[in-house]
Order: structure tokens, then sequence, then C-alpha cells
């Protein structure tokens, strides 16, 4: 008796079941169109990273509304093959639609070094106060202009329209904008070189007119040297005067609100920027701000490299419990500067400032403490609330947030922290070179949210793009 009620039973079961199975479908595909069934909701970024052991790029796209997932990821289509032990990929800069990537090589750019421009695939528009993304094509790589003529670039920097290469032993730079590349004029010969600047340049520009450009001596003629070029658009750029500030070893340049800064083996140096490259050297004046000595040797503390964000220069100053925050109100004359200490531990120092505008209007600012080599040390992300009044003034900015995060693998420039932000301002991601991680930071929660490994050893990252939009 038992056996013939279970089989008039189970047939009406398997009914309710299909019945609850059928509203669960119904349920998800009323939900709206950021989470259904079979898909992990929309596009919220796509990420490129340097793999520093194999010396490629690679990408991966990140979906999901409120708990974000990574894709699987993918070497960037047509790179060049890169000798890993002797190049290696340096910084790296978007340009409309494309991706600017140095490289660098370990026999002064006669191996072969250059620049790479990557088709990132992401499409954007503007929509009002707000953008549109759209992922429907592969990141593959555009233009490649590797060869021994290039001057071995270790900076890359983007001024309004267009990107800068440092051509260190060519004592120059170059210039490349979006319809350069898009043209192939971006691949001639000498295309966009300005002389300008030597040894391990780094570089400011104001309204794509003037170029201040240093050099890295620390002693001899070329000793805190700043060469001010007047900038032509396919290269020929030529010096119109030379400034030389008291210290040399001149290693950072910025440019905020009409004045050029100059981070050099002491303090900072500033002064208004030239507009037009007609001024002679006796008459500008140049100013410097005193950052105080270390409480270990008394040696002059230095500036990291700087960090532009509204009407402020930011850097980090010192290392271990020295360690520094600095901001400087460009808007002013002389430039206001707030101190904040970062309360890092001894050993430690500080790298990788970055600054971020919320989704919900905070004014966030990032710094890694990071160990020196194969030291066994604990390393920490800081996050600086820069706004806590929301009064626009970063003067009463303030520790937030100290967590810990993966390791880093520091060989050299190579190995440390690096992070990056989508373009609504919704999530952080950095990377953990030591473990081969990625790891994704909540904007809102200022927690980590999720973390993935990916092939190779993750350095230098950068996001593109914001919550894509499905119709």
């Amino acid at each position: 008796m038992r056996s013939t009620f279970l089989k008039s039973f189970i047939p009406l079961l398997d009914q309710r079941m299909k019945n609850i199975f059928n509203l669960c479908v119904l349920f998800l595909l009323m939900s709206g169109s950021e989470s259904y069934a079979g898909d992990a909701g929309p596009t919220g970024t796509r990420l490129f990273y340097q793999d520093e052991n194999a010396a490629v790029l690679r990408w991966l796209d990140v979906s999901g509304a409120n708990q974000p997932q990574f894709g699987s990821d993918s070497v960037v289509t047509g790179l060049p093959k890169l000798d890993s032990e002797r190049q290696r990929l340096v910084q790296m800069q978007p340009l409309g639609k494309y991706l600017v990537v140095g490289v660098r090589d370990d026999a002064e750019g006669e191996h072969g070094s250059g620049w790479i421009a990557v088709r990132t695939g992401v499409n954007g528009s503007q929509h009002g106060n707000h953008s549109h993304w759209s992922y429907k094509d592969k990141p593959e790589t555009a233009s490649i202009n590797i060869n021994a003529a290039q001057g071995n670039p270790a900076h890359v920097y983007r001024y309004g329209n267009a990107v800068y290469l440092a051509n260190d032993t060519k004592n120059g730079f170059t210039r490349l904008d979006e319809r350069a590349i898009d043209s192939g004029e971006a691949l001639k010969e000498g295309f966009g070189f300005q002389s300008g600047g030597g040894g391990h340049i780094t570089l400011s520009v104001i309204s794509d007119r003037i170029g201040y450009s240093t050099w890295i001596d620390g002693g001899g003629p070329n000793k805190g040297r700043v060469d001010v070029v007047r900038l032509k658009r396919s290269g020929g750029g030529e010096i119109a005067y030379s400034l030389h500030l008291e210290h040399g070893v001149l290693h950072g340049a910025t440019m905020r609100y009409g004045k050029a800064f100059f981070a050099p083996s002491s303090g900072i140096y500033w002064l208004k920027a030239d507009s037009t490259g007609r001024q002679s050297p006796e008459s500008v004046k140049i100013h410097r701000i005193d950052l105080g000595v270390s409480s270990e040797d008394e040696s002059p503390l230095r500036a990291g490299s700087f960090t532009g964000y509204r009407n402020y220069v930011l850097c980090t100053v010192g290392k271990g419990s020295d360690a520094s925050l600095c901001l400087l109100d460009a808007r002013r004359t002389p430039p206001a500067m707030t101190m904040l200490p970062l309360n890092i531990d001894e050993g430690l120092s500080p790298v990788g400032l970055k600054v971020v505008r919320t989704i919900a209007g905070k004014r966030l600012a990032f710094v890694f403490a990071d160990k020196p080599g194969d030291v066994e040390r604990d390393e920490f992300l800081k996050v600086i609330d820069l706004d806590p009044n929301g009064n626009l003034r970063f003067d009463e900015a303030k520790v937030t947030a100290t967590l810990s995060v993966g390791a880093s693998e520091v060989v050299g420039h190579s190995g440390h922290h690096a992070i990056t932000f989508d373009a609504d301002g919704r999530f952080a991601y950095f990377s953990n070179p030591g473990d081969g991680t990625l790891s994704t930071f909540s904007l809102t929660d200022l927690v980590v949210v999720a973390e993935t490994p990916v092939e190779g050893k993750p350095g230098a990252l950068i996001a593109i793009g914001g919550r894509e939009v499905k119709h």
C-alpha cells in the first residue's frame, strides 16, 4: 500500500517543483537587466595589467553590479614579442580609443625600446552628466614603434589631449596625439620629437604649447637644469631657454594652476609658468619649499612623484615614521602646504599615490606602504579622506582607513603595488605582485570585496570605462 501511495505522490511533487522552478526563472527575468539568469550582469570596467614576468599586457573584464566578478585574463592581441630578460613595459596612459604603453630595455635603448598603442575596445559616449559605456570589441594592438632609435623611455605623461614619452638617451621627448596614431604619422621617423631634458627626464606641459623638461644630473653643468621648450605637434620643438635650480637630481615635474613644480634631491621648487616661451632665465623667479629633514640621519626629505587633482599638487614625502602626504594648494601664491603624517612602520615606503572622486562624491587618496625587496614584512594600503568637510579644501585631510594587502615583489623600479579606479567611482582595483592576484575595493564601504588570481606577476594596471548600459 505504501508503494502505491508513493507512486501516486511523486508526479504531484514533480509538478510542484516544475512550478517553483518556472516562478524562479520568471522572477529573474523580471528583475531588470543588471542581473539575469545565465549572466553575471553588465560589465563594470575593463582592466589592463602588465605581467612583469613575461613583459606582456593582459586584459580582463569585470562584471556584476554590487559583487564584481573577474573574467578570465588574456594577452592583448598583436603585441610584439619582447625579451622579458632585457625589456620591460613601463608607464602607460589612456589616449582616446588607445592605451599608450612605453617599452624600455637594459642597453640604453640599443636593444629595442619605444612604445605600443593598443585599441582598448571600450566605447564611451557622454549623456548629460553621465557616460554610456560598451565593451563590444576586444582589445588589439594598433601601432608598434620599437627600435634602437627611440631613446629608452621610462616616463609616459598625459597632458590635455596628448601623451608625452621621455626619450632619455636622446635628450628629448615625443608628443603623440590620437590623430597621429590614427593616420600612421606617429610611426614616421622623428615624428613628434622635441629637444629638451636629459638623463632620466621628467616633464610638465602647459596648454600644449610649452614643456618644462628636466635633467637628472646631481652635479656638473647640467645640475638642476630645466629646459623650457616651445612645442610643435609634428616635432622639431626647440629649447627657448634653460633654468638652473639650486638642487639637482630632478626626478619629478608637474603643472597646476599656471605653476610648474619640480622635485629635486631636497624640497620642492615652483615657478610661474611661461605660456609663451618668451621670458629670459633672468626674469624667472624660482621659489623653494622646504620639506624638512629625516629623523634618522637629518638628510633633506624628498618628494615622491607628483599627482594633480583640482587645484592641488599631491606627493608623498619621506619613509617610515617620516612618511607624510604633502598637499600644495596651487591656486594660492605662494602655494599653501599641508603635511599629513601617514604613520607608516619603519622600513616601509609610501608608493603608488592616486586620487579618485567616488560615486558618492567623496574625494579619496590612496597610498601603499611597501617593503623593500624580499624583506618579510606586512604591507598596507592607506585611505585618506581629502575633504572631510566637503568644502573643497584639503587642509583637514585625514587617514580614514588602513588595511592589510597582499605582497609586493620589488625588484628595482618594478614589483610595487598599483591601484586604479573604474570611471564611475564605484570600485578600486589593485595589484598584489608577490601573490599574483588582483583585489577589488569598494569605494563606498571601504573594504575589499573580491580577489582573484591572475596569470603572471601583475604590476601597473589601469581601468578603462564604467558601468555598461544595456538597452
